[in-house]
């Protein structure tokens, strides 16, 4: 039965019939018309304004049941959705005799169907939300519940919360049992700390639901999502039953500092529905209970005894030291048994305890005399090559190419070229040195560029500079200015870092400044730098989650290692597009703030925290939220959780598959009365309506041009 609204058209008729009723008043012909011509092309401009509608109100003996099934991917690859529509068929003959029903498949929305084919297409997407208020608005008042099929697995961007509340109906979901004949692995999730020790044993848990997969060895490991072909750790699994959750223990021993994404992944097992959610990230960072140190210094001296002094009260810095006294060539006049200095253990040090170290600094020190075989030599290199570790070499008489190091394993991988000749120059003058790269994590005395350029030019004077020359692929941070010969020269090698400082007098900013603030702060600089730790500042950001996908809110947790507060700090997201906007940092205990935001959409995301004076960052790093297709074919299981929610929310119940009967059913919805729904259709919604008006305006101004009425 079709209606219309009424109201506008009485009114539109009262003007048209005034007017009509003026124009025949008129005495000539060519003046009415024209007054009809206007009168015509101001009631469809009205039409348009007040958009005049149609209802089709349609009125059943019964009450209306929408029945809504999930075509979505995670339905079709487990073959739930070919088992779902063969339970309904079974019950849809008897539920017809009390309700109306209408049909309607689901994924990313809501569309009708006459019926429900099991060979329907996957959609890419579950938006429960959304689909149930279509449903909704499309059935009106009359409607007397809603039949749900469906897994659970929601990746709307919109969680069902209120929505479902506010449907006002109750929704009656069917849990879907999972086909014998399906076989898969999914990795759920990796529980595990937020941050980890390097060169500590980690634990992680990873969470793996096995289906159809009784007495099938499935292989799982951990590995590096940068570099997937390492496995960092092993194990593989059997499920006693045909569907198992089980929660595996992986060890495994971070041997870098640093922000870092693994993988827990399944291997493939034959004839696996999807291997989409084989694999689950997790972000670690990796920091140290301390820095371990090996100092050795080739003779003792101001410079030593000031840079031991750093390391020993560095709350973060485990110091191991060896200062030589005694070289094996010096005459001793009383027996080896009667002296005090214990020997150098040069094969202990170099073939099993320095891969204990993170750093490795050799100050004025010659092998020369000591036993070293070409063994430790290539040690040092594959401990800073392959284990990451941090390698300092610095100035003095036995340095360098002083040193023998000219000639042995080390000189491919120091930053600088030392004599062929076996002995470097030495020139002995005072200088200040010429800094090159003020925003080198080493050369970073203040956070300030400006007040960080005059603590440099403050500094007081050095002397002595070894002659050598910066390799091409280093960064010489700074330079002795008469002859520019590199001072202080760093590079990233492999894994590893290493530096090289041309001179042994960096005591004097120690000694001779007003304070040694600025000694302090360059040498904290130099064992951050080498033991790979970005993070100078000391500032910390943890996100919430491993991973995120396009829609979902991202919470971050800020760690301050002072008394800052929030008014001093500012946390910048980068869009994938390139727009950069500022979070509100909001204020916590314990030296923690947080932070967030909605992760609008898919692809790579830059966090960066700064101060509030600094362009520089204290901290960044990045975070991938994926498309929400990525999650639908990750979760297969059912989320028995979400389908309890929306059963007890909305006022229905909550069915298993194996034993929902139609009366079962039925008793779940309302019967008896009559239900109607209402579709309204507006008349002149299209945009054809303007060109007709305006067709009209020009015909009625031809024509009065014509007719001289103009």
């Amino acid at each position: 039965m079709q209606e219309f609204s009424s109201s506008p058209l009485i009114l539109i008729s009262a003007v048209f019939l005034a007017v009509l009723a003026g124009s025949f008043a008129a005495a000539r012909i060519r003046l009415v018309l024209s007054r009809i011509i206007r009168v015509g092309m101001a009631v469809l401009l009205l039409l348009v304004v007040l958009r005049p509608s149609v209802s089709d109100r349609n009125a059943s003996a019964n009450p209306v049941i929408a029945v809504m099934m999930d075509n979505s991917n995670s339905m079709v690859l487990t073959k739930k959705l070919r088992e779902a529509v063969k339970y309904f068929r079974q019950i849809e003959n008897d539920l017809k005799k009390n309700f109306e029903l209408k049909y309607y498949f689901f994924s990313s929305d809501a569309s009708p169907v006459k019926s429900f084919s099991p060979d329907s297409s996957g959609g890419r997407s579950t938006d429960i939300s959304r689909s149930l208020w279509t449903v909704r608005r499309e059935n009106g008042a009359g409607l007397a519940g809603i039949l749900l099929f469906t897994d659970g697995n929601h990746n709307g961007q919109q969680p069902p919360g209120r929505w479902v509340s506010d449907l006002n109906v109750p929704v009656t979901v069917v849990s879907l049992s999972q086909p014998s004949s399906v076989r898969d692995v999914e990795v759920i999730g990796v529980n595990s700390a937020d941050f980890a020790f390097k060169n500590t044993p980690l634990t992680v848990s990873v969470a793996v639901r096995l289906t159809g997969c009784a007495s099938v060895p499935v292989k799982l490991s951990v590995r590096s999502k940068n570099d997937k072909s390492r496995i960092i750790a092993a194990k593989t699994i059997t499920a006693d039953k045909q569907s198992e959750l089980v929660s595996v223990d992986m060890q495994f021993t971070p041997e870098a500092g640093g922000r870092f994404t693994y993988l827990a992944m399944a291997e493939p097992v034959e004839g696996e529905a999807t291997s989409a959610n084989n694999s689950a990230e997790f972000v670690l960072d990796v920091i140290r209970d301390k820095t371990r140190a090996l100092y050795i210094c080739g003779r003792p001296g101001p410079e030593y005894a000031f840079l031991r002094n750093v390391l020993k009260n560095d709350a973060n810095v485990e110091l191991v030291s060896f200062v030589i006294l005694r070289r094996p060539e010096n005459i001793a006049l009383v027996p080896e048994h009667d002296l005090a200095l214990i020997p150098f253990p040069v094969h202990e040090l170099f073939t099993k305890e320095l891969f204990n170290f993170d750093i490795l600094i050799l100050d004025n020190f010659s092998y020369r005399g000591f036993g070293f075989r070409d063994e430790y030599f290539s040690n040092i290199a594959k401990w800073v090559r392959e284990r990451g570790g941090g390698l300092l070499i610095k100035g003095g008489e036995d340095a360098f190419a002083n040193g023998g190091w000219n000639s042995t394993a080390l000189a491919d991988i120091i930053p600088v070229e030392m004599s062929d000749s076996g002995a470097d120059s030495m020139i002995y003058e005072s200088y200040k040195p010429m800094v090159a790269d003020y925003s080198h994590p080493v050369m970073l005395l203040d956070d300030n560029p400006k007040k960080n350029r005059q603590l440099w030019e403050n500094l007081p004077a050095l002397e002595g500079c070894r002659v050598l020359k910066a390799k091409s692929q280093a960064s010489a941070l700074a330079f002795c200015p008469w002859r520019e010969l590199p001072l202080i020269t760093a590079w990233q090698y492999k894994k590893g870092r290493v530096a090289a400082i041309a001179s042994d007098t960096t005591w004097r900013w120690a000694l001779q400044a007003p304070t040694p603030r600025e000694y302090n702060k360059f040498w904290t600089n130099v064992i951050r730098y080498l033991s790979s730790d970005e993070n100078v500042s000391g500032y910390k950001v943890l996100l919430d989650k491993s991973r995120y996908f396009a829609g979902q809110e991202f919470n971050a947790k800020i760690y301050s290692p002072g008394q800052s507060r929030p008014a001093e700090l500012r946390l910048s997201l980068t869009e994938p597009s390139g727009p950069q906007r500022f979070l509100e940092i909001k204020t916590g205990t314990n030296m923690l703030f947080t932070a967030g935001a909605k992760l609008d959409k898919a692809g790579l995301y830059k966090i960066s925290l700064y101060s509030a004076n600094s362009s520089k960052p204290l901290w960044s790093g990045v975070l991938q939220a994926g498309e929400a297709s990525i999650l639908e074919d990750s979760n297969l299981g059912n989320n028995e959780t979400m389908l309890k929610y929306i059963a007890e929310v909305s006022g229905g119940a909550l069915l298993n598959q194996k034993n929902a009967s139609a009366g079962m059913l039925s008793d779940k919805f309302r019967k008896g009365g009559r239900s109607e729904t209402r579709k309204k259709k507006e008349l002149f919604k299209s945009p054809l309506w303007m060109f007709v008006i305006t067709a009209f305006f020009v015909f009625d101004l031809l024509f009065r041009r014509k007719k001289g009425l103009l």
